[in-house]
């Protein structure tokens, strides 16, 4: 999959689950991002890792930092992984 199909998916989702302002928040490959949505005027705290795991963690980190309330988790998945031989 191209970043652009990637990118046009998650904005599609995106308007699926009902928002009208969608836009590219953050692309990865080769490893696992989180997004954590924080208290509404503190916005969405998006983060990657090595494991989804890793990328939870620093997502909420950063979320509990912001010092919201509450840090509830919207997304952590790891891409398919991708190897090419030098």
């Amino acid at each position: 999959m191209s970043k652009a199909d990637a990118v046009a998916g998650a904005i599609e989702k995106c308007s699926q689950w009902g928002a009208t302002d969608c836009k590219e928040g953050l692309t990865f490959k080769n490893q696992c991002a989180a997004v954590i949505q924080a208290d509404k005027s503190l916005g969405t705290r998006l983060d990657t890792g090595a494991t989804k795991e890793i990328a939870l963690e620093r997502a909420t980190a950063s979320c509990k930092k912001s010092g919201s309330q509450s840090c509830t988790t919207i997304y952590a998945d790891c891409s398919m992984p991708y190897f090419e031989r030098f």
